[in-house]
């Protein structure tokens, strides 16, 4: 008379499962911590050559003066001195210079490096991370372009007076309402986002 050893069956595939949800997770873990080093790295290297951002932004901001209101415009950069604008506007010539606290850099470094941290956050999804990130980066290089050819043409129009009050004033909240729609885009996107997103496929499930 043969004895069978008694077999739970359910209990079989369980290793298998479990193993590769530890690869699943593993992986998971493993692109978000590329991801955020990509985003830091990348941020920090905005900071770092943000003097090769402004003469840049020279460059892109003398075509766009030439296609608006000073047709002369041209970029300057002089070895030991900001990047500069030359223009002449109203039989009048000047110079813009570009200096530090105007760079691009400045702003989209810290949102990379900003996009780079959420990443570690488990909770949020890659994506939408990615997602927001680009259109903040995007958003805020086309609104700083703007400030400075604004600043061009309030400095070519009334004078230094006139652009240091647009300057301290407006440029300052322009760029501060830029910031603060930046962070609406990242909530809107990866935190409202992926509630709704996690809620239609709980609904999906349930169905």
């Amino acid at each position: 008379m043969s004895s069978l050893s008694s077999v739970q069956p359910d209990s079989l595939p369980l290793r298998p499962r479990a193993n590769r949800r530890r690869r699943r997770s593993s992986f998971g873990l493993a692109l978000r911590l590329l991801a955020a080093a990509a985003f830091v790295a990348g941020g920090a290297a905005l900071i770092y050559f943000e003097f090769d951002f402004r003469r840049l932004e020279t460059v892109i901001n003398a075509f766009l003066m030439r296609s608006t209101f000073a047709s002369s415009a041209i970029s300057l950069i002089l070895p030991g001195n900001d990047p500069s604008i030359l223009y002449t506007y109203l039989g009048r010539g000047f110079v813009l210079r570009v200096t530090e606290e105007c760079s691009i850099a400045l702003y989209i470094g810290p949102i990379a490096i900003f996009g780079g941290l959420l990443t570690l956050v488990r909770r949020l999804r890659l994506r939408r991370i990615a997602l927001a990130t680009g259109i903040a980066l995007v958003g805020m290089a086309l609104l700083n372009q703007f400030r400075i050819l604004a600043l061009g043409f309030v400095f070519g129009t009334w004078g230094h007076d006139a652009f240091e009050w647009a300057h301290s004033l407006g440029g300052s909240f322009l760029m501060l309402f830029g910031l603060a729609a930046c962070l609406a885009v990242f909530f809107r996107i990866v935190v409202i986002g992926a509630k709704r997103s996690d809620r239609k496929a709980t609904i999906k499930a349930g169905r």
